[in-house]
């Protein structure tokens, strides 16, 4: 059978913008963006250039603006609990959550996804779930379940961990 590659990345979003290289600006939030076709596959290199060379501050980031400048061709989806989303509701802020579900989902229409993961004994990603499927039914914004996978076999941790040490 054929295999269709599905390119995409979890970059980080600076809330206080990408250039903002202060302690207050230091947290980030995970995103997840793949290229549903050309364009966004230009688009998603053109944002991950960017984290790199304007946006970096101990980790390569963008923020709103870049995200609204080059979100054509993208498929978002609200990553995992460290996303916008969850990290909003995990805080208590159930409506602000509920807004900014909206001002993703009004920036990408119909490729904005809130993401579910299960990860047994986390207490945060299970008070994190029971929020996005709430606002999930509420504003009718699609679930997508998705997985911390960072290898499939036992034997590719060590390549992991060398990976992330470059």
């Amino acid at each position: 059978s054929e295999v269709k590659p599905i390119i995409g990345a979890e970059l980080y979003i600076a809330p206080k913008g990408r250039h903002d290289r202060t302690a207050e600006n230091r947290r980030n939030y995970h995103i997840i963006l793949l290229a549903k076709n050309n364009q966004g596959y230009q688009n998603l290199m053109k944002m991950i250039s960017i984290s790199y060379l304007e946006g970096f501050y101990y980790k390569p980031r963008i923020d709103w603006e870049t995200l609204q400048k080059y979100h054509e061709g993208i498929i978002c989806t609200s990553a995992c609990v460290e996303g916008e989303i969850s990290q909003l509701l995990l805080n208590g802020e159930e409506e602000k959550a509920e807004r900014r579900a909206l001002d993703y989902q009004k920036l990408f229409g119909s490729d904005y996804y809130l993401e579910i993961q299960v990860h047994p004994g986390l207490k945060d990603q299970d008070k994190s779930n029971e929020g996005i499927v709430k606002i999930s039914r509420k504003l009718a914004i699609p679930l997508v379940a998705a997985n911390d996978a960072h290898y499939i076999n036992k034997e590719d941790a060590f390549a992991q961990d060398v990976l992330m040490m470059i």
